[in-house]
């Protein structure tokens, strides 16, 4: 993550409702006291300018009465605008959840996530939470996405996704897109579609839907539907079809969308999502839906369950409904950036990568505050979006054959015709160890220690590199003395 690094931690109180907060990590030394945070959940959605400003101020404030945080955030104030800053939070609690920490402001009284230097985001900490471990970039982007709100016209997400999966193939992103819909409008055969995007109808059953979510393993996850944050009460006795467990999407079928029925009857749950393993090779998921980013009263929102639970990098939900028209430019904007993010990573010569989720989720925020007065969209807009990270890295290992056949800085003369075997295999070795070696030493020092090891473990593949041969981890040879 590029700029320099802020992290409160905030942590559930004995009281309910209350809050601890600390400084676990900063660009200078910070002492980790907690200390009560003096700030509600705000009573309502935040849908108007004046209480979105409101509400804004009243974080700062309760974040500036904290010493340890108040010192952090002046010098975050104070830093000259082109200078690159994170905020992040870290949350453990239903509580912690339900501040919306995407509206503080700044000592000037703006936002501080819509100024172009500064991003905030959340991390999902939790010890439970299962390890981010090393993943190899594969061959095709698996791109699912299913668009099937009852009631809701989902041409303008269906084009966003494509026009998205379109200029990241044109950046050199192999991206396969597969769309589930349920308006028969967009299941018009399309001869101009090009082979890697896929439209089929929405499934009929939960579980038919399930059955695809396994098969396809997706690496991008994507739903445009309605969410249940918790089951409602209500005296009437509801259809069974309509009764689920509190937190599940709801998606209309291709016949409840022809007749426009007024809610949809394939509904999963987040617990269904988690346990049948289709989130395991998942590097993000968009849960573009009613509520995705809020908790329930007993339940964390399904944007931190995903990571939490399912293990995934970065999850983004709505802290409240997010309106029809806005949807589209969210999307739009945030797989546009990511994708851009992609390609530029792919062009290095690194053999591992770090994906940074921040700057497209920041574009997407900005992307819908421009958009408001263009497309008379609600003020409160830009604010909905929330993502959670995975409190470690997610790093992403080049394939071991793009890593060895990358040309070196200074290719070796070749062997001349008929020469001996063994000139041969010195040539080959004297390549792979300059390979190897350059790519270690190009890294970021951040670089897990598994992928370096990776590398090294080249040495043992053909043309074998003799121990006395081989550089360390970081690149280096070792003298005759023992020096580096």
């Amino acid at each position: 993550m590029a700029g320099k690094r802020v992290l409160f931690t905030i942590m559930p109180a004995d009281q309910e409702d209350q809050l601890f907060a600390c400084v676990s990590e900063a660009p200078f030394k910070v002492k980790p006291i907690p200390r009560p945070l003096k700030l509600a959940a705000p009573q309502g959605d935040l849908d108007t300018e004046a209480n979105i400003a409101t509400y804004g101020a009243s974080i700062r404030d309760a974040l500036m009465g904290h010493p340890e945080i108040s010192s952090v955030l002046d010098s975050v104030f104070k830093a000259p605008a082109a200078e690159s800053w994170n905020l992040l939070f870290g949350i453990s609690s239903e509580p912690g959840e339900a501040i919306r920490w995407e509206v503080v402001q700044t000592a000037a009284s703006d936002y501080f996530v819509l100024k172009g230097s500064r991003r905030l985001f959340r991390v999902a900490s939790d010890n439970g939470s299962p390890a981010l471990e090393l993943r190899a970039l594969p061959e095709v982007l698996r791109f699912v996405a299913f668009l099937s709100p009852a009631q809701v016209d989902s041409t303008a997400e269906y084009k966003g996704l494509v026009a998205a999966a379109t200029a990241a193939r044109e950046a050199g992103v192999p991206v396969d897109l597969m769309v589930f819909v349920g308006q028969r409008s967009l299941l018009q055969p399309d001869l101009t579609a090009p082979p890697w995007l896929t439209v089929k109808p929405m499934p009929d059953t939960t579980l038919d839907m399930q059955f695809q979510l396994q098969e396809l393993q997706p690496h991008i996850l994507h739903f445009f539907c309605h969410g249940i944050v918790e089951q409602p009460q209500s005296p009437v006795a509801q259809p069974q079809s309509l009764v689920t467990e509190p937190q599940s999407l709801e998606l209309a079928t291709v016949g409840e969308q022809r007749i426009d029925a007024e809610r949809g009857s394939v509904l999963f749950s987040m617990d269904r999502l988690i346990k049948a393993h289709v989130l395991e090779q998942a590097w993000t998921v968009v849960f573009n839906c009613c509520d995705g980013g809020r908790p329930g009263k007993a339940l964390n929102s399904m944007a931190y369950r995903a990571v939490v639970q399912g293990g995934v990098p970065a999850a983004i939900g709505m802290g409240s409904p997010l309106p029809v028209g806005a949807a589209p430019h969210f999307s739009s904007a945030f797989y546009r950036t990511l994708f851009h993010v992609l390609a530029s990573l792919l062009a290095t010569a690194d053999a591992a990568v770090e994906i940074d989720f921040g700057e497209p989720i920041a574009e997407a925020r900005r992307g819908l505050h421009e958009a408001i007065k263009a497309a008379g969209l609600p003020f409160a807009c830009w604010s909905l979006p929330i993502i959670y990270l995975h409190p470690k890295p997610f790093v992403v290992q080049k394939s071991v054959r793009a890593a060895a056949v990358a040309k070196p800085a200074a290719p070796p003369p070749a062997a001349p015709q008929g020469a001996p075997a063994a000139m041969v295999d010195s040539l080959a070795i004297a390549t792979r160890i300059r390979t190897v070696a350059g790519m270690l030493q190009i890294m970021p020092p951040t670089t897990p220690i598994e992928v370096r090891r990776e590398m090294l473990a080249l040495f043992d593949q053909p043309p074998y590199v003799p121990p006395e041969l081989r550089c360390d981890e970081n690149g280096l040879f070792r003298k005759a003395n023992g020096a580096s």
